[in-house]
């Protein structure tokens, strides 16, 4: 009985986040063990998102446990239709009778997001994406699914469906905190896929373009440009072809050629990002803020998963002297960057929400630094960190004592990784803190006196 009312008793939404990291984590048997915990008494508990997580995870633990295909538990519609969906999904290879369920749920929920996206799923999944897509765009304005797992099999609905132009706009949702790295690669993949797609020739051209990159990879750029004019001249309206040219012209330091060939791009297909991006790029390098920055948000519109366009426009606010805006894109940048070159950023974008003003802001990228780096970078951590609690101690009139002494022991921290370098000077000046090798000089004074001894200088040593 006491075993009972403790199971009873269990928090089901803390066994349901655990279980489900240790599904991630592939520790089956681990994640099955935790969704025990929640029975017929706590699963009310759950609201609607976890329940359907709840059923999700059972479905597959049952399967994977060789379990008979049953829920263990009482529940009312629409779970108990979801679960027997689900189950007829896992359990046999047709879709039909899960179709067949969750067709006939609808009619009773019509408005049921988990339904519409699961019941879209199959139906794309089987290649129906007319109707896959429909189901799929019904639950997203119902506006619950806005995750990455929504939005990339949305993205591969609309690939199947030959609905290109909506893929971007789609992918925007992709580019904020939360959505992990590897769901970023998804999302690049398709919008690679989709161009790959949209710039499908005839054979005829598709062996000139092979041709005219191989030839480009060994490097031979003064022979192509001839023979690309020959082809351009055989196709012109095949904007890739100019585009390759502009690489060629751009590769051989001819800028102005590169813009023409690429403006000739835009021509003949006005939403080519990488032209668009490419543009944007040669006018940063020319100094010409103003059309690079127009060019590079025209190529974020078709293609939101370029970080370089982030990085580029962040130069551009940098340059210009706007740094909350250049924080704003340098954070985007660091989003669709792998984990293992994030550190490194990090750093610069707290000097520039320092610049920016936001020093609470700064100070809390600071301290993720700290906490997650070598000593290399929590050394300039420390520094940027002891500086805001300087500069707030001038400014917070009420917490000076407590913004000083953190300063202190910040800069004592830094000291301790690095002694002599010209900004820990600076800033240890400012706090009134004294080298150590004055103290030790002091020290050796005040003993000298003590003891009577006579003090050396120079003269004595001759």
């Amino acid at each position: 009985m006491v075993l009972l009312s403790a199971c009873a008793s269990y928090n089901p939404v803390v066994a349901l986040d655990k279980a489900q990291k240790k599904w991630e984590d592939k520790k089956i048997k681990k994640s099955c063990q935790f969704l025990e915990r929640i029975n017929q008494d706590n699963f009310a508990r759950l609201d609607k998102k976890q329940k359907y997580r709840f059923i999700n995870l059972r479905v597959k633990c049952n399967y994977y446990l060789g379990k008979k295909p049953r829920l263990q538990i009482k529940v009312s519609s629409p779970w108990l239709e979801y679960s027997q969906a689900l189950f007829s999904i896992q359990y046999t290879v047709s879709t039909t009778r899960a179709v067949a369920i969750l067709k006939k749920v609808l009619k009773k929920f019509p408005r049921e997001d988990e339904i519409l996206y699961r019941l879209g799923l199959i139906y794309y999944l089987d290649e129906r994406f007319t109707h896959g897509c429909t189901l799929l765009q019904q639950a997203n304005r119902l506006d619950n699914y806005q995750d990455a797992r929504y939005i990339l099999n949305l993205g591969r609905c609309y690939l199947g469906w030959g609905k290109l132009d909506k893929i971007s706009d789609l992918f925007q949702k992709l580019v904020r905190k939360g959505i992990n790295h590897n769901k970023i690669k998804q999302g690049i993949r398709i919008i690679k896929k989709a161009k790959s797609i949209s710039r499908l020739f005839s054979v005829p051209v598709m062996q000139e373009i092979r041709k005219i990159k191989f030839a480009v990879k060994k490097k031979e750029m003064v022979n192509i440009l001839s023979g690309l004019n020959f082809v351009i001249a055989k196709y012109p309206h095949v904007p890739v072809i100019y585009y390759i040219k502009a690489v060629i012209h751009m590769r051989m330091g001819e800028r102005a050629k590169a813009v023409v060939a690429l403006k000739r791009v835009l021509v003949l297909d006005k939403k080519d990002a990488d032209a668009l991006f490419l543009l944007g790029y040669l006018h940063w390098q020319s100094r010409n803020l103003e059309k690079s920055e127009k060019y590079l948000h025209r190529s974020l519109q078709f293609n939101p998963l370029n970080a370089r366009t982030y990085l580029v426009l962040k130069n551009i606010y940098d340059k210009s002297g706007d740094f909350s805006q250049a924080a704003i894109y340098l954070q985007k940048f660091i989003h669709l960057v792998g984990e293992e070159k994030k550190n490194t950023l990090y750093g610069e974008l707290a000097e520039l929400t320092v610049k920016a003003g936001k020093l609470k802001q700064a100070a809390s990228i600071y301290e993720k630094i700290i906490s997650r780096s070598d000593d290399k970078e929590i050394f300039s951590a420390l520094l940027g960190l002891a500086e805001i609690h300087y500069r707030l101690s001038q400014t917070q009139l009420d917490r000076v004592v407590f913004h000083r002494k953190k300063a202190v022991e910040l800069v004592k921290k830094a000291s301790k990784i690095k002694g002599a370098n010209p900004k820990l000077a600076i800033l240890k000046k400012k706090l009134g803190i004294k080298e150590e090798f004055e103290e030790s000089e002091n020290d050796l004074k005040n003993n000298l006196k003590i003891e009577g001894a006579k003090e050396l200088k120079d003269d004595n040593m001759f």
